[in-house]
């Protein structure tokens, strides 16, 4: 059995045109997400004097933020690490 009568499909036509002279930006995709902070779980640090300053608790504080040091680095060369690293501001 023959079909009977065949039309083509066409699309519709575009509202309006593109001009070669549209100055409109293109769209880009949207900007990624930052990256998670690497340790978000730090606790706050030590204080910088008086009491709970001392070495013992900058290379614990240190260690958790996996701010890497040498044994025979004092606390302010601990702190000094801590802030080249980027997990203490500089005060």
């Amino acid at each position: 059995m023959r079909p009977g009568r065949v039309a083509p499909v066409s699309e519709p036509e575009p509202d309006s045109k593109p001009d070669a002279d549209d100055e409109s930006e293109p769209v880009q995709e949207p900007a990624p997400d930052p990256e998670p902070e690497s340790n978000p779980a730090l606790p706050p640090p030590p204080p910088r004097r008086g009491r709970g300053s001392g070495i013992d608790s900058w290379q614990a504080w240190a260690n958790i933020a996996k701010v890497p040091y040498d044994p025979d680095d004092g606390r302010n060369d601990i702190i000094d690490a801590c802030i080249r690293a980027g997990v203490l501001d500089a005060e």
